[in-house]
């Protein structure tokens, strides 16, 4: 009875996960397909963004300066290191700090430190890159949004730069990717239901921008905008 009753709770040890697995890609893939918010037409007074979209992460891609901010003049923006008069575009992105530390390439993909992230309430980090022109190719679709909304957005990530009391934010020393990056302190941690694609797509919802009403995935915030 003994080894009936362990093989048991291995086999519901397997069995939970792999449901709430199944569970957790089918509820993603279903709510992919239902859209919130609205598409805004190309107009003159409207502002440009660009959604970068990768195999597993997403980024806004903003310009530092158009006919409604200059981000260079706004804390915390204006403290970031890198952000100069070569600095046409800025990409920000969210997500788990010590997968985006620990992972710059895919060489350096460790598994536990995937499953930490997915599994466990972590720490995060904002990654920021600089450009000096606009970015295109593969992966990079424009949306416009109205000033207000514009601003609204720049706010939402505003929020989540952690600030010491000066408003100055906090760089990770350290670390880059390409050497026009950089990394710095996040507000909120990071799990399974808040991936660094539900912030972005939170981020389109708060401007108004038609994405999907969940996306754990980039699939769910670039199959809107395919739309």
């Amino acid at each position: 009875m003994f080894c009936f009753l362990n093989k048991k709770k291995v086999l519901l040890m397997i069995f939970i996960p792999v449901l709430a697995s199944i569970l957790y890609v089918t509820v993603a893939m279903v709510c992919m397909f239902v859209p919130i918010g609205e598409v805004y037409p190309p107009e003159n007074n409207m502002a440009e963004i660009l959604i970068q979209v990768g195999a597993i992460h997403t980024a806004f891609v903003m310009p530092v300066k158009n006919q409604y901010m200059d981000i260079r003049e706004h804390v915390p923006f204006s403290k970031m290191f890198l952000i100069d008069s070569n600095s046409d575009y800025i990409s920000i992105s969210w997500g788990d700090r010590a997968f985006f530390l620990g992972t710059p390439t895919w060489n350096e993909f460790k598994l536990k430190t995937a499953f930490n992230a997915l599994f466990r309430s972590q720490a995060s980090a904002i990654h920021v890159e600089y450009f000096s022109g606009r970015p295109s190719g593969k992966g990079y679709y424009n949306l416009y949004l109205p000033g207000d909304k514009y601003v609204q957005l720049v706010n939402y990530i505003r929020s989540f730069i952690k600030q010491d009391e000066k408003g100055r934010p906090q760089k990770i020393v350290g670390y880059s990717y390409y050497g026009t990056d950089e990394f710095y302190e996040a507000n909120n941690n990071f799990h399974l239901f808040h991936t660094c694609n539900v912030w972005t797509s939170n981020g389109l919802k708060r401007s108004g921008v038609k994405t999907a009403i969940w996306s754990p995935f980039p699939i769910g915030i670039q199959y809107q905008l395919k739309q």
